[in-house]
Parts: structure tokens; sequence; C-alpha cells
């Protein structure tokens, strides 16, 4: 419980600095007739050009994939800003951000750049401690549309993306050891909501 008020607290201090340090920009946006969702989708039109240059230019590519993630951080913040926050807006978001995300793993397995089994256990694994993560916030909280989305464990995958720009531009290559650590977490993550789950559904 404790654990879960610090996590609860530290969220809601970064989301206030980010609504503060954003409030000229979507002040900005609000008046274009922007709104949270419309943003969402344009992060996935910037991405698209991504899918074209991968095999042929990657410094490029990526690029494309950075532009795509920095405009990420405005439809939150914007969403607030709207009061039009909710669980269906973020959802969508989500479901932007992973598809975004697997589809670069998904790449990364056909270029070859790093072990490709722990790719595909990550493409495994991933999904299925997403899914159970969601199910167990379910449990807790309440939601003003089908489901609570889960998206804290986004942060451990943007982790990875930084070390993979890391290797793409300067070289630094620890892309294996961690995906690996990531890929720990997940495995150990996926029983521990496994068993939790099959705790509450049977009591």
């Amino acid at each position: 419980m404790v654990r879960k008020r610090i996590a609860e607290r530290f969220i809601k201090n970064e989301r206030k600095i980010r609504d503060r340090l954003f409030k000229p920009i979507l002040k900005i946006l609000t008046r274009l007739g922007l709104t949270a969702t419309k943003v969402s989708n344009f992060k996935l039109v910037i991405f698209f050009p991504f899918l074209f240059l991968v095999k042929s230019n990657l410094k490029l590519a990526f690029s494309f994939v950075l532009l795509s993630y920095l405009s990420d951080i405005f439809d939150g913040p914007l969403a607030r800003y709207q009061k039009k926050q909710s669980d269906r807006g973020k959802f969508l978001d989500i479901f932007g951000d992973f598809s975004v995300y697997l589809l670069i793993i998904l790449n990364l397995f056909f270029l070859n750049v790093m072990n490709n089994n722990l790719l595909v256990y990550h493409l495994f694994i991933f999904p299925l401690v997403m899914i159970l993560a969601t199910l167990k916030k379910q449990e807790n909280e309440k939601t003003d549309w089908i489901i609570k989305p889960a998206p804290e464990l986004g942060q451990f995958n943007m982790l990875f993306l930084l070390f993979l720009f890391l290797y793409i531009y300067f070289g630094v290559n620890y892309l294996n050891l961690v995906l690996l650590l990531i890929n720990m977490l997940y495995t150990g993550l996926t029983l521990f909501y496994f068993i939790y789950l099959q705790y509450k559904w049977y009591r």
C-alpha cells in the first residue's frame, strides 16, 4: 500500500510538472482546435515513414520515431488542460504507443541488429504482462470506460528505446543486456500478476 501511494504521488507530481511546463504550448494547440486524440493520431502519421526507410537509412528512419515520441508528450497534458481526460482516451493513446513500439521490435528482428531470441521472447512477454497488468487494475480501480488502462509498464520500453537510439546514433551497444533485464522483469511481473489474479478470483 505504501509503495503504491509513493508511485501514485510520483506520477501525479510528474504530470503537474509537465502540465505547468507545457502550458503555453497547450494554449496554442487548443486555439488551433487540436485535441489530445488528434495529437495521438498525428503521432502515428509521423511514425509511418519509418516503415519504408528502416531498411535503407536506419538513422533517418529512427528520426521519425524520435519525432513521433516527442509529439506524444503533449497528448496527456493537452487532455488535462482541456478537461477531456478519460480512460477511453488513455487506452487509445497507449494502444498507439504500444503498436508503434511492437512495430519497432518486429523490424529489429528482421534487421538482425541484436539477439533475435530476446526480441521474439519480448514480443511474447510484453503483450502478456500488459494484459495481466490491465486485468489487475480492474480489481482495484473504477473506470469511466470499458477498462482502466495500465500505462506504467511502458516506461521500461522507453528505457530500451533510449539505448536503441544510443546504438543507432552513437554506436553504444547495450541492447542485449537491457532487453534481457526488461524481459526478466516482465517475466517476474507476469508470474506475480497471474498469481495475484488467481488469489483474488478464488477468494
